[in-house]
């Protein structure tokens, strides 16, 4: 008897994970074109700690949201190629994503700082290039078994992808396994010789069009090893703050930096365009500081002096999302003392 009951009670859970039906849901997107479920039960902080911290969550499905509020019936993951989905580990205020990195490749994970917002059970963070909040996932039930969210999946033709997911809470065996066996993407090794080419042709023309004439500010930053052949992908800068961004104008640019005093200052310097061969780049005759132009497919990819380390140049794998103009306004204001000399 007790056996049959346990056959019961393991039947009723596998159940309880497939027997929604996609069509049960009505999804909607708000102007941002952020993907939302409307009359949403909330769902507090602390009652989805209760069931989330500490706790690893495993895959179970994810069905792609349409832009018409619909659900696919087909699993997303379901024979891609390239790509698969990710498992969860919640604590109070961080996440950590374990997935497979094709890449590579490699088993890896990454630990995500995250914000709870109880209007619409939210979780995600401050996009820093619109101040705008980035929703990553959206509850819409958790128990001790089973969390079902919406999730923001990826990108494609500018249009962000959301899906209906599920997973299913690990044990404690399976989430030791996760542990041991991914390794933090922070520590992985990844070539660096394309960051000593340039990856498109640059012209004066593109650049005066495309570059010049814009803010740019800092996304991210990746120390090149002295070896110049690897990097790993553990931002050199822990905020915005740290870095520096750029606006380009045709024959000079200006530098937007805090200085060692803790100022907000920004800096005017001529430089020439050399773009008669790869590697494209800008100089500084006078210092000869140079930056590397990479690539502008969107974003602005460089590679440029982040230091000095036994009077060599520490170079970095930087990229740029162009500011719009309200943004380069704040960064105007904001680093409004001007350096001569920085």
């Amino acid at each position: 008897m007790k056996k049959l009951l346990f056959f019961w009670s393991l039947l009723a859970i596998a159940i309880s994970f497939t027997a929604c039906n996609n069509d049960d849901f009505n999804f909607e997107f708000d102007e941002e074109e952020t993907c939302f479920l409307p009359n949403l039960t909330p769902i507090s902080h602390a009652t989805f700690l209760k069931y989330a911290e500490g706790n690893g969550w495993k895959h179970v499905s994810t069905y792609e949201i349409n832009e018409d509020g619909s659900v696919q019936n087909h699993d997303h993951y379901k024979d891609l190629i390239g790509g698969g989905p990710s498992s969860y580990y919640f604590e109070k205020d961080t996440y950590t994503s374990y997935y497979w990195l094709s890449a590579y490749p490699a088993d890896a994970y990454s630990e995500v700082v995250y914000t709870y917002l109880e209007n619409g059970n939210r979780i995600g963070h401050i996009n820093r290039f619109n101040d705008n909040f980035f929703t990553k996932f959206q509850i819409l039930s958790i128990n001790e078994n089973k969390l079902q969210m919406i999730e923001h999946i990826g990108i494609r033709s500018n249009r962000n992808i959301y899906a209906l997911t599920t997973y299913k809470k690990m044990s404690k065996e399976e989430l030791n396994d996760y542990r041991e066996n991914f390794v933090n993407r922070e520590d992985l090794k990844h070539n660096a010789s394309f960051a000593f080419n340039s990856l498109q042709e640059f012209t004066t023309e593109m650049f005066q069009d495309e570059i010049a004439g814009f803010g740019w500010q800092w996304n991210y930053t990746y120390e090149i090893d002295s070896d110049e052949q690897t990097y790993t992908e553990k931002s050199y800068y822990t905020n915005q703050d740290e870095a520096t961004h750029y606006y380009f104008e045709n024959d000079s640019l200006i530098r937007f930096f805090q200085t060692e005093n803790g100022v907000f200052a920004h800096s005017k310097e001529p430089y020439t365009l050399l773009f008669d061969a790869p590697p494209y780049r800008l100089v500084n005759e006078a210092t000869n500081d140079t930056i590397y132009l990479l690539s502008a497919y969107g974003m602005l990819n460089v590679r440029d002096k982040i230091g000095t380390k036994d009077e060599k140049p520490v170079w970095g794998l930087s990229t740029f999302i162009k500011m719009s103009e309200d943004k380069l306004k704040q960064f105007m204001k904001k680093y409004a003392t001007k350096i001569t000399n920085p």
